[in-house]
């Protein structure tokens, strides 16, 4: 009896070598990133928050991409994680490219893109409002993070926030006309 309680052991200190766990997104630094969202009235104001929004979901960056309904097209608004160099050369992405960025603005839906050892995993969700979509939030994860429930959560409690401030110029316009 003894030789099996070794051997559970054994086994339950080589699990964490084998399967490395990464810790939960901290949700109270995301209750005040939403916080601090909520405040801001200008998209110039949200781009700092971002890196936190980066640091809270353990992502390699994030994008926001708009909707430009005179070119027809999403073009990279605010941004974190990414060089100035690699986001001038992004191409805009049409309604009916395919990829995982224009699948979530077609359809509202949040799609998945899988990871693996090589290559960073992603979550794009779509930025929703009274209006329909005006936009998605894509953001790269590494470690197989696309796959946790909890960061997909706090993505989509993110671009929420995110889609009222890039949807409230347009409201007023609306409401306005």
């Amino acid at each position: 009896m003894g030789s099996s309680g070794l051997e559970s052991s054994t086994t339950a200190d080589r699990s964490p070598l084998t399967a490395p766990s990464h810790p939960e997104p901290d949700l109270s630094a995301a209750a005040h990133l939403c916080t601090a969202l909520g405040c801001v009235s200008d998209t110039r104001e949200a781009a700092p928050l971002l890196e936190g929004a980066c640091r809270i979901l353990d992502a390699v960056g994030l994008i926001v991409w708009v909707w430009d309904p005179q070119l027809t097209e999403l073009r990279p608004a605010l941004a974190n994680g990414y060089a100035d160099k690699v986001l001038a050369q992004l191409p805009r992405v049409r309604r009916d490219t395919d990829n995982a960025t224009a699948a979530a603005f077609r359809s509202a839906q949040t799609r998945i893109v899988n990871g693996h050892d090589l290559i960073n995993g992603a979550v794009v969700v779509p930025l929703m409002t009274p209006e329909g979509c005006v936009g998605v939030l894509a953001v790269e994860l590494r470690h197989g993070g696309e796959q946790r429930e909890s960061v997909r959560a706090l993505a989509t409690i993110l671009a929420a926030h995110l889609a009222m401030l890039i949807g409230m110029p347009r409201l007023a316009d609306a409401v306005n006309a």
